[in-house]
């Protein structure tokens, strides 16, 4: 006996991204949970636009579907070697910082002063992601 499936597929198409790969791109904006909510990735996607950049993730972005695996950037991700890399709303755990470890620059913007991002970092900036992405976007 044969079932027949429910669900037939008519196409397949890659899924479309129209932003670098963050490993090949000079300028990297990284997206932190300190965004808040998923429409709030929409900042850090026009920034990296304007810059001529790319967005990476962290982990815990990919897992709440706020962004595709392949712009992951840890341990289990990617590892990007850029000139600047901006961590918007990263609190930097280690794993994330393995990644990024060979940047030549790194400003971070986190609302905690105490994040381990700023460990890291040769900017930091103690503020809320949301209003700095805005803001830098304006300028």
């Amino acid at each position: 006996m044969r079932i027949e499936p429910r669900l037939r597929f008519a196409a397949r198409e890659a899924a479309r991204w129209e932003l670098p790969d963050p490993r090949e791109a000079e300028v990297v904006v990284g997206v932190g949970m300190g965004l808040k909510r998923r429409e709030n990735v929409a900042y850090a996607v026009e920034l990296a636009k304007l810059l001529g950049g790319a967005v990476a993730a962290t982990r815990n972005v990919v897992h709440a579907g706020w962004h595709p695996y392949h712009v992951q950037v840890d341990v289990s991700g990617k590892a990007i070697a850029q000139r600047l890399y901006l961590a918007l709303g990263i609190r930097g755990d280690v794993n994330h910082l393995a990644g990024i470890r060979r940047a030549k620059h790194i400003a971070a913007v986190n609302i905690n002063k105490c994040a381990d991002i700023f460990r890291a970092a040769n900017l930091g900036v103690v503020g809320d992601a949301v209003k700095i992405s805005q803001l830098l976007i304006e300028l």
